[in-house]
């Protein structure tokens, strides 16, 4: 059974977080996603103080999963226990002899076992049998078989929970930030900062801090500092960042509040369209433009990932992002992904020449995607005029960029303390309504310590963690160079 440990925890109620990728891949016959409403079944309630042992690899009557109360008893959701839930949800059988792979996040370090271990989420790797399983045959060698099984599908599924603030990533809502009249004015508006605030990450340990900036950017963006910015739990899923001109009396008119969502599937399901490009002064190609159409659409189905839409041979791979690039320039590449606004669909592709002291500057190449489900009938440009716009757009249907798009933070080295409070119902502006069923656990706050590496890790994983894959493992950065 591997790795084995007798721990105390702390339970809640528990919801699924459904991310960008299906539940479900490999096998002969896919396996659907869940509708909203088979989801509640699997949503389930932890005792708020009990023992158990947590194994690396369990079956699906190990004394842990024996602690799930599932909440929905309707006439919608079949079984009491975990197997007969997921097979119900599911619409397949969990694959006999195959282990379930466990992975647990709780908030406190291992020093006292017998100190409850608040869970913050729980992950589980499955497998579940194909329906039509004797139509397929088995790998030749020296191919490996799977442990499922060559007819089997490998499941991933996530519960995070629900009364305190999730731990990962969170994108910027639609249409943020929202000021009032006497809010600061931000001073840095630049293409960069833009880019900077449209991705956040939240973790008891670390505290809030952008994908590749500290919360100080901020701050800066606006030439205030720290003390002059708020954080507010919204609910479980949704946090605010106020930057305000007054920090002892925080108000609708005197602030700018940031709203950012956490990352689920409607934040990054998304399929993209191009929309403009500037090739910069990169040596150019003979052989092709960016109009041939190998880069007009692609989609995604986690951050910082996506799959070329047209799958012509001479277009290279689907998935390898220089080859397709690079196709219009006579000098090796490298790439930058860029959100500009996750929420509002705006994402930037940024590419250089690929040298050591390679930097983003005039030289570079720009290329605009754009959401199609955020993209209006008409709308006004403000493409720059060196930009191409590209002819899959109507010639009166030009795309602008949003309010969220257009005040962000700065770059900035480092940073300090968030100033917290949970209490301050008008710190933001006119308009918004603070959860009325929302609780946070006695002992639940924001984050009181400075943004940084945290005294130690309390996420505890087994062997298994590259088959389960573990939640919100913090990223450093997110550029990405292929």
């Amino acid at each position: 059974m591997g790795l084995q440990r007798n721990l105390t925890f702390a339970g809640s109620h528990f919801e699924r977080f459904v991310a960008g990728n299906p539940d479900c891949v490999g096998g002969d016959t896919p396996v659907s996603d869940p509708s909203a409403d088979k989801l509640k079944c699997l949503e389930f309630t932890l005792p708020s103080n009990f023992s158990a042992q947590l194994n690396e690899a369990n079956t699906p009557t190990d004394p842990f999963f024996s602690y799930f109360s599932f909440t929905d008893n309707s006439n919608n959701c079949k079984g009491s226990d975990l197997a007969s839930r997921l097979q119900d949800v599911y619409a397949r059988n969990i694959t006999v002899n195959t282990p379930i792979f466990l992975s647990v996040q709780y908030n406190n370090t291992e020093a006292v076992p017998t100190d409850a271990h608040f869970i913050n989420s729980i992950s589980i790797g499955f497998w579940l049998d194909a329906t039509n399983s004797s139509s397929v045959k088995p790998p030749k060698p020296p191919a490996p078989e799977r442990r499922g099984g060559p007819t089997t599908s490998n499941c991933n599924i996530l519960w995070a929970s629900s009364v305190v603030q999730f731990e990962g990533q969170y994108i910027l809502d639609y249409k943020n930030p929202i000021c009032g009249p006497e809010a600061p004015k931000i001073v840095d508006n630049s293409t960069q900062t833009r880019e900077d605030v449209s991705l956040a990450e939240y973790s008891r340990n670390y505290g809030v801090g952008f994908w590749t900036k500290p919360l100080k950017a901020l701050s800066d963006a606006y030439g205030l500092t720290n003390s002059s910015i708020i954080f507010k739990s919204i609910d479980d899923r949704k946090f605010s960042l106020s930057v305000t001109s007054d920090a002892s009396s925080p108000s609708a008119d005197n602030s700018c509040v940031y709203t950012y969502l956490a990352t689920d599937r409607s934040a990054v399901l998304r399929n993209f369209t191009l929309q403009s490009y500037d090739l910069g002064s990169l040596p150019l190609s003979n052989e092709t433009t960016p109009a041939d159409g190998c880069i007009s659409e692609f989609t995604t189905s986690r951050l910082f990932s996506f799959i070329f839409t047209n799958d012509s041979s001479a277009c290279g791979a689907t998935d390898n992002g220089i080859e397709r690039f690079g196709r219009y320039f006579s000098v090796p590449i490298a790439l930058d992904f860029r959100y500009l606004d996750v929420a509002d669909g705006i994402f930037n592709i940024t590419v250089s020449e690929d040298s050591p002291d390679r930097r983003r500057d005039g030289n570079a190449a720009t290329f605009v995607f754009f959401d199609k489900s955020f993209i209006p009938t008409t709308t006004t440009s403000t493409i720059a005029p060196t930009s191409t716009a590209v002819s899959t757009f109507a010639s009166s249907s030009t795309v602008s960029q949003s309010a969220s798009a257009k005040a962000s933070a700065s770059q900035s080295a480092s940073g300090s303390a968030v100033v917290a409070t949970t209490t301050v119902a008008d710190a933001v502006p006119t308009g918004y309504a603070a959860p009325t069923v929302y609780a946070a656990p006695a002992a639940y706050g924001a984050p009181t310590v400075a943004y940084g590496a945290p005294a130690g890790n309390n996420l505890y994983k087994g062997a298994s963690a590259g088959k389960v894959g573990i939640v919100s493992a913090l990223v450093a950065a997110f550029v990405f160079a292929f």
